[in-house]
């Protein structure tokens, strides 16, 4: 990675999701991101720094879901967040709230062609649910949540552009 702090907040992250549970570092690396500034500011400000970013999230091979669902939880309901999805497949997108069990609203995708990138703001979302439509599958190449809108075109430009990367 091209940042020093992009390359910490990413072995931090890495820790958290794949280290031992008790550990004195794994507790360290999560007060470290939950007290750190904030990282979308920055990343804002560089577009360099910004494209390293969004290739940790990219899959290039993708994950292949044919008979089961991802699910993206949040600790509790977003407020002014967007979502960004790169798939292709029949799919659909549901939005719920209430740990999941209310269902705020449903988007059926249809693309088998190429991968799209789609954005979806978020609002009282705390699930989100990607799942194959019946007798097809989807490829997800990428969900990314964003802590503030992506305001400037420029930034899908960029998830575009990575997508051919």
């Amino acid at each position: 990675m091209i940042d020093p702090e992009l390359a910490k907040r990413y072995e931090q992250l890495q820790l958290l999701t794949t280290g031992q549970l008790f550990t004195k570092e794994r507790f360290a690396a999560i007060i470290d991101l939950n007290l750190s500034h904030n990282l979308f500011s920055k990343l804002r400000r560089n577009p360099e720094v910004r494209i390293d970013y969004y290739r940790i999230f990219y899959r290039k091979s993708g994950a292949v879901l044919s008979n089961r669902q991802m699910n993206i939880l949040f600790p509790t309901e977003t407020s002014n967040h967007e979502v960004l999805i790169s798939a292709k497949g029949n799919y659909q997108l549901e939005f719920r709230n209430k740990k999941g069990n209310n269902l705020l609203s449903r988007q059926i995708i249809s693309n088998n062609e190429t991968a799209t990138l789609r954005s979806f703001q978020l609002s009282k979302v705390d699930t989100i649910c990607i799942s194959p439509l019946p007798d097809s599958s989807v490829v997800v190449y990428l969900t990314l949540v964003n802590q503030e809108p992506f305001l400037c075109v420029h930034d899908l430009d960029e998830m575009e552009a990575l997508l051919q990367y």
